[in-house]
């Protein structure tokens, strides 16, 4: 089969999840746009005016729409078996892994840009009322650095999509790791900033970053391949070894299940107990709101976190039907 034949075939199955993706970023641009034109004084301020301008409902829509849209895909040929489908043709598997993934990038890259084109074309007239002026020099490449960070968003859909068999599972996960990823960040970042001695400000790169300078968009461009593209080959490395035995199971790779869990429990530890989130907590338990963490309760909480995870993980890896002992230290079949 070609690749053409391969691309007209996956078009016909998912076109009307590519059309909603589309016409969802569509009328988030033309919603934003009508905001600023009817309110341009609340919107647009007189002087300069970028593209990223105008509210917040557009990132908001952009970030529900590629993380649905990676996530429904891939989950979405597992419950109505097309993957029992796709896997008897006479093509390897890595080639309609690539083809899948060319569609969605294609897709939301076609919608996201008439999003920002169609908000561009409505707010022209109130440019002119509020004497602003357009900059495009910092739009296009705040552009390019946000929708690089949304492809990368879309391959962790894709990521839970794929190797999550149950829904409400591979939603759930997803969605509790999109939210923590901040507090993730923040929390290697205080880390590094302990064990080496230095300032928080100056083990943060990140947060210097300028996605209107060219610097800044190098610095985004290159995260966004590094991180991008370990998820693109653990993505392309699962399809290629995927089961259809554990079509119906909530992890559908029973032979990483152990290097997951602790992958689960190293990681929100450091989520918790070492980032603002995990303060923050801390503050509503005992009502008082720190600056830093103590050691010791830091300890606290991580066994605590871990301990959590770790009952958890093996009652959503292991034996979802042995929630109980899941809790104990017997060992789970």
């Amino acid at each position: 089969m070609s690749n053409q034949k391969l691309r007209q075939l996956l078009w016909q199955h998912y076109r009307v999840f590519f059309l909603t993706a589309v016409i969802a970023l569509v009328a988030a641009g033309v919603k934003e746009g009508f905001s600023v034109v009817n309110q341009p004084e609340l919107y647009m301020p007189a002087g300069a005016f970028k593209l990223e301008d105008g509210g917040g409902l557009r990132i908001m829509v952009a970030i529900v729409v590629y993380f649905s849209l990676g996530l429904t895909i891939f989950l979405h040929d597992n419950w109505t078996h097309f993957n029992h489908y796709l896997f008897a043709l006479p093509v390897v598997r890595r080639r309609i892994y690539r083809q899948k993934m060319g569609l969605l990038v294609l897709a939301t890259t076609v919608g996201y840009v008439l999003m920002q084109a169609v908000y561009w074309l409505i707010i022209q007239s109130a440019l002119a009322k509020q004497h602003a002026y357009f900059v495009w020099g910092n739009s296009w490449r705040i552009q390019l650095g946000q929708l690089i960070l949304f492809w990368v968003l879309m391959l962790i859909g894709v990521t839970f999509g794929l190797w999550v068999g149950h829904v409400f599972a591979s939603a759930f996960a997803g969605f509790v790791f999109c939210c923590s990823l901040i507090f993730a960040y923040n929390g290697v970042i205080n880390l590094i900033a302990g064990i080496t001695r230095s300032s928080y400000r100056q083990v943060d790169v990140l947060n210097r970053v300028s996605e209107g300078a060219w610097s800044g968009l190098i610095i985004i461009i290159g995260a966004g391949i590094v991180f991008g593209g370990f998820l693109y080959w653990l993505n392309a490395w699962g399809f290629d070894h995927l089961s259809l035995e554990n079509s119906r199971e909530f992890f559908r790779f029973p032979q990483l299940r152990s290097a997951v869990l602790w992958f689960s429990i190293i990681y929100l530890v450091i989520a918790t107990s070492c980032s603002e989130f995990g303060l923050e907590i801390l503050g509503l338990i005992t009502d008082n709101y720190r600056e830093s963490m103590p050691f010791g309760t830091a300890v606290v909480m991580a066994v605590v976190v871990g301990y959590l995870t770790w009952s958890l993980g093996r009652w959503f890896l292991y034996r979802p039907d042995h929630f109980r002992d899941a809790w104990t230290f017997k060992k789970l079949a």
